[in-house]
C-alpha cells in the first residue's frame, strides 16, 4: 500500500527545543507575558517604576515576579505561602509582600491550588471531636494557699474590689487603680 499525499504528516520536534510546561491562569490575567512588564504591573506596583529607589527598580520586581511565580509552578497542586518566599528572597518583606498578594490576586500564583480550609474538612462517616468545657480545676487537682499546705483556697464569691484578709487567711492584693497614676 502506497501512503497517500493527503495524509497528515506530523513535525518532530527538534532536540534542541525544550518541552513546553502548560500552567492555567484566569482569563482575567490574560494580559500576563513573561518576557514583558505589562502596564497594569507598572501602575499597581508603581513603586519599582517610578525612580525613587536603587532598591526599587523594574529590573529587582522582574527578578521577585519571576522568581516567586517559578517557585509556585514547581509544585501547581500545592499552595505556596508567603514565608516560603520570605526565606528564599532577600529584600523589603514589604514591597516582598505586595508582589507576591498582586499576583496572587491576578491568579499568576495559587491558583486552582488547595486553600488551606480544606484540610480541616472532616470525611464522611467520619464523627467531629466534641469538645466540653468544665471550669474549675480538673478531678484530681488541689488548689491550696501555700505549697506546703494542706489547707485549701477559699476566696469569697462576691469580690467588692476590697483588698484585705479573708476568712481563711490568705491576704488578697489591691485592686489596681490608674486614679491615683497620673498626679
Amino acid at each position: 500500500m502506497e501512503s497517500s499525499h493527503d495524509a497528515v504528516s506530523f513535525k518532530p520536534i527538534p532536540a534542541e527545543q525544550p518541552e513546553l510546561d502548560l500552567y492555567t491562569i484566569p482569563t482575567y490575567s490574560s494580559w500576563f507575558a513573561w518576557d514583558e512588564i505589562h502596564e497594569t504591573e507598572k501602575i499597581l506596583l508603581k513603586e519599582f517604576f517610578d525612580g525613587s529607589s536603587i532598591s526599587r527598580t523594574p529590573r529587582i520586581y522582574k527578578e521577585y515576579r519571576d522568581f516567586i511565580i517559578n517557585k509556585y509552578r514547581e509544585e501547581p497542586s500545592r499552595r505556596l505561602p508567603f514565608t516560603e518566599i520570605r526565606k528564599s528572597l532577600v529584600g523589603d518583606v514589604n514591597l516582598l509582600h505586595k508582589v507576591f498578594s498582586f499576583l496572587e490576586k491576578w491568579g499568576l500564583i495559587n491558583f486552582g491550588a488547595p486553600t488551606g480550609d480544606d484540610s480541616a474538612m472532616v470525611l464522611e462517616g467520619e464523627e467531629r471531636c466534641k469538645l466540653r468545657v468544665e471550669e474549675g480545676a480538673p478531678n484530681g487537682v488541689r488548689v491550696v494557699a501555700l505549697p506546703n499546705s494542706l489547707k485549701p483556697l477559699s476566696l469569697p464569691l462576691s469580690g467588692g474590689g476590697y483588698s484585705g484578709v479573708v476568712e481563711s487567711g490568705l491576704k488578697l492584693p489591691p485592686l489596681a487603680s490608674y486614679s491615683g497614676c497620673f498626679w
